[in-house]
């Protein structure tokens, strides 16, 4: 099995945890990018903060606060995607027939929860390889995808085609009528 899933079997209940796949050196260059972005941002602030107790241009103390906006926006994102690629974990757990799927960094995150009797079609997803992205944790996205009311819905992102396969095969133990004939 593979060293990103987690499979945990308890008292018959099913929990998995897939962990994030890594940003690789990219990490290496956003935790660069982020040490001279943060330093861009609280010298912009102590100028805010000198322009406001000074009486200085109205203009440019406007200006440096609308950029301000946008520098916390890309601190946010920047800090989530390196968070998410070392600590990230995607959680799937099937319970009193509920199956919850959830992506959380260090267990906090929001879960979406599926009747197991309405789930349907657990199968390989061949559009998450189309266009291949940086995955985030956000969205709805991954290499597994089923049906549920009508809506197709996926998980396990970045997982392998193999990895997809026994992820697909372990669920089939608790739910075996949500499971595609052909895989």
């Amino acid at each position: 099995m593979s060293g990103r899933v987690q499979y945990i079997d308890s008292g018959g209940d099913l929990e998995l945890r897939i962990k994030a796949k890594g940003l690789g050196r990219a990490s290496i260059f956003l935790l660069a990018w982020l040490t001279g972005w943060s330093a861009g941002g609280f010298f912009a602030i102590t100028q805010v903060i000198g322009q406001i107790q000074k009486g200085g241009p109205i203009a440019a103390t406007i200006f440096l606060c609308a950029w301000l906006v946008g520098w916390a926006f890309g601190e946010v994102f920047v800090c989530y995607a390196l968070l998410w690629s070392f600590l990230g974990r995607e959680i799937v757990k099937y319970h009193e027939g509920m199956l919850t799927l959830k992506r959380a960094i260090l267990g906090l995150g929001r879960g979406k929860e599926y009747n197991g009797m309405e789930v349907r079609n657990f199968r390989p997803s061949l559009m998450s390889t189309v266009g291949k992205k940086i995955s985030l944790g956000m969205g709805n996205s991954g290499n597994i995808a089923f049906d549920y009311e009508g809506v197709t819905h996926q998980f396990g992102m970045d997982l392998t085609e193999a990895e997809a396969k026994a992820v697909i095969e372990h669920v089939a133990m608790y739910m075996p009528g949500a499971i595609s004939e052909k895989m």
